[in-house]
């Protein structure tokens, strides 16, 4: 058996265990895949949703950090300690790790803070490190430090900016493993002092969720065009010359990062999107074999049906127009964030229950199968106008789910029409994180009562009795 051939199996059979089919056997696999054509299953119609009004899932529980990770805080990076960083009043003794933020694939990522008293002329206050983990390097962190700097020059404030270009380690003054010289093993990036979407874990108002729909569209819009939307009587996106179209492959609410600019989102946070380690440059050139192989790219619990879908297995693949890589990859992303803030729960669509639906979303008749629940009837909160514009961005199909030029207007007319016809809005404090418990009361000293032969008062530590044991025969 080949390598080739083990490897093609291995996401087979990956791919199916997800969707919760059987896996196959070498056999299984050589007797069935790509052989015959995909026969559409039976249009699944479930009974027309009633409300349930969910109530929100617990989040996912916060791990201590191990060992290493505490040890990585209480590092100094050589990219903050080097003088010549000057953009982010690089220099030794400056920063100090302050807290531990999260791990994933790629490595550690943690919050330093500026320790000098004197700060008039420094940029930042704070940024966020993310430091590789390995402790030999695989994959290093420039390829995402790249894709971050390309991003960075569009200006876009819906983008996680990198401060500063990524620096190549010199493994002898790091004392590190000879294998890391000339790899990039850290980034240092903005600090979004919000939090991120899994920080909200409540209902929010409609109006709020439509603003946070349009920052993600705006976000996903300079992946695909490099530029920001203008301003004028119908929003336009302009392509940048040249720019090659970036698929996430990781959108997730734990991605989408929480800032703080009141003078142009004034309602609530500007949203962010982050953590760029797995997306990748859009090539509708690439080969099956490349699109194959992308299938694995992403969180587990994340994937689109482009990658996890049957249709890999049949002989008609390339031609059903699912299976494979495409431009509206992101918009399925920005569909699961917006299903799991609908929900208020931390997971997406069922890629085992996918359904057709019965009724019209926002007025048409659906065009085929999309995925999760179906949100019309899960929340008397929202309207139908965003539960099914969030429905119709879960379809199966990519061809399906809108473009970001029928999205745009669609979510400022949702707004424009939520903020009418209920004018709450969620109050900024609400969304800013919960301060930290105050410290514990400090339990006064108890001094002695006792009298000293000077006649003065004892000022020994008193035991229980409020007496030092010098002077317990004083004790009533």
């Amino acid at each position: 058996m080949s390598l080739h051939f083990e490897t093609t199996a291995a996401i087979i059979n990956k791919f199916r265990t997800y969707r919760g089919d059987l896996s196959w056997t070498p056999e299984e696999i050589r007797d069935n895949y790509q052989v015959e054509d995909l026969v559409p299953p039976p249009r699944f119609k479930p009974p027309h949703p009633g409300f349930t009004d969910l109530l929100p899932l617990p989040p996912p529980p916060a791990n201590p950090p191990f060992s290493q990770e505490q040890n990585f805080i209480n590092s100094a990076p050589p990219d903050l300690e080097d003088a010549t960083q000057t953009g982010i009043s690089g220099g030794p003794g400056n920063w100090r790790g302050k807290k531990f933020l999260g791990r994933g694939n790629s490595g550690y990522v943690g919050l330093w803070e500026y320790t000098r008293k004197n700060p008039k002329d420094v940029p930042y206050r704070q940024v966020v490190v993310k430091e590789s983990s390995e402790t030999i390097p695989g994959d290093d962190l420039r390829h995402e430090g790249t894709l971050l700097t390309k991003l960075r020059d569009t200006k876009s404030q819906h983008i996680v900016h990198i401060l500063n270009d990524p620096q190549v380690v010199d493994a002898q003054a790091e004392h590190i493993n000879p294998a890391w010289n000339n790899k990039v093993r850290r980034l240092i990036m903005e600090c979004c002092p919000v939090g991120d979407l899994t920080d909200l874990g409540r209902h929010i108002c409609e109006t709020t969720l439509w603003r946070i729909f349009e920052c993600l569209i705006d976000g996903i819009t300079v992946l695909e065009v490099g530029n920001d939307w203008t301003v004028s009587n119908e929003p336009e996106a302009t392509p940048r010359p040249n720019w090659e179209h970036i698929v996430h492959f990781d959108l997730k609410p734990g991605n989408i990062l929480l800032g703080e600019d009141r003078l142009t989102h004034f309602t609530a946070p500007v949203c962010k999107v982050g953590d760029f380690a797995l997306a990748w440059r859009y090539n509708s050139d690439a080969t099956w074999r490349e699109r194959f192989e992308l299938r694995e790219k992403g969180t587990t619990t994340f994937y689109a049906p482009e990658q996890f879908s049957e249709s890999w297995e049949a002989a008609n693949y390339q031609t059903l127009g699912i299976a494979g890589l495409y431009e509206k990859s992101n918009i399925w992303g920005i569909g699961y964030i917006m299903y799991c803030l609908v929900l208020i729960r931390y997971r997406g669509p069922d890629p085992m229950e996918p359904f057709t639906p019965r009724w019209k979303l926002n007025n048409e008749t659906a065009k085929g199968r999309t995925f999760g629940l179906p949100l019309r009837g899960q929340s008397p909160h929202y309207s139908r106008a965003l539960t099914d514009l969030v429905q119709e961005c879960l379809y199966g199909q990519p061809g399906h789910r809108p473009g970001l030029n029928e999205l745009k207007p669609r979510v400022q007319d949702g707004w424009k029409a939520a903020f009418k016809a209920n004018a709450t809005i969620d109050a900024w404090e609400d969304f800013l994180p919960h301060p930290p418990p105050p410290p514990p009361p400090k339990i006064k000293r108890q001094v002695c009562k006792g009298i000293c032969k000077t006649e003065k008062l004892c000022k020994r530590k008193a035991t229980a009795d409020r007496y030092c044991r010098q002077h317990q025969n004083q004790r009533p």
